[in-house]
């Protein structure tokens, strides 16, 4: 036995073949494992290739949005959220309410809404600086860089952004002020966000919703929350 395994050891490639059938078994099995894994990887990678091509292919040729205008859709969109929707729910009023701190802020010689939107306006640029501004080129470097062309474009989106700010922070605000009768506005907070993403365009393009709720989406103060994303997608 001693000397069967020192041949093995010895004897090279001839002896591996000659006096080491298990070593010869286990090393071609392992190889074989190995292929399978390798060209089941290809296999999953090729079909994923195929049925997202065939996806997206279809989106194309059935929907306004092309392949390109559809990533900076998504870009945009990602962009804008921070700035427009993910804001603090009721605007922080509810605590006030919550602790009686908002009796000393109605007897101030100041307009409430403005002093609450103020707030909130410094916690919309910190998310501008350093989320929406981070966030915009991440997915820039994934999916590329489609900036306007057009100087019309540059400025009916910065208007549009500006204007989605102010709607988001007027909605937030009247959840906020609805503490005053229930001091519970989680219910609200949530059916709000779930009108915004739902109908509001982040989840799909409003003009591709169908049936009725596509011809009336648009007019809800929902959709008017991410305009912008419309706005810089529409002509580049």
């Amino acid at each position: 036995m001693f000397a069967s395994r020192r041949r093995c050891v010895e004897g090279g490639s001839d002896g591996l073949l000659a006096h080491c059938p298990q070593q010869l078994s286990t090393q071609s099995s392992v190889s074989s494992v190995t292929s399978g894994q390798q060209s089941g990887k290809r296999d999953l990678r090729a079909g994923l290739h195929r049925h997202l091509g065939g996806v997206l292919a279809g989106k194309e040729a059935s929907s306004p949005y092309d392949i390109r205008t559809m990533a900076a859709y998504i870009s945009l969109c990602q962009c804008v959220l921070w700035v427009s929707v993910f804001l603090s729910p009721g605007l922080g009023i509810q605590t006030g309410v919550r602790s009686s701190a908002v009796s000393l802020d109605l007897i101030r010689p100041i307009n409430y809404m403005l002093y609450v939107l103020s707030h909130e306006l410094g916690r919309i640029a910190y998310n501008a600086c350093f989320r929406s501004v981070p966030i915009g080129l991440v997915l820039g470097i994934a999916v590329g860089f489609r900036l306007p062309t057009h100087p019309a474009v540059w400025l009916w989106t910065a208007l549009s952004l500006c204007l989605a700010v102010y709607l988001g922070l007027l909605l937030f605000y009247l959840v906020g002020i609805t503490s005053f009768w229930t001091t519970e506005i989680r219910w609200a907070h949530y059916i709000l966000m779930s009108l915004v993403l739902g109908i509001g365009g982040q989840m799909i393009p409003v003009d591709l919703l169908p049936g009725v709720l596509g011809e009336i989406a648009p007019y809800l103060p929902f959709a008017g929350v991410l305009p912008a994303v419309r706005a810089g997608t529409a002509r580049v």
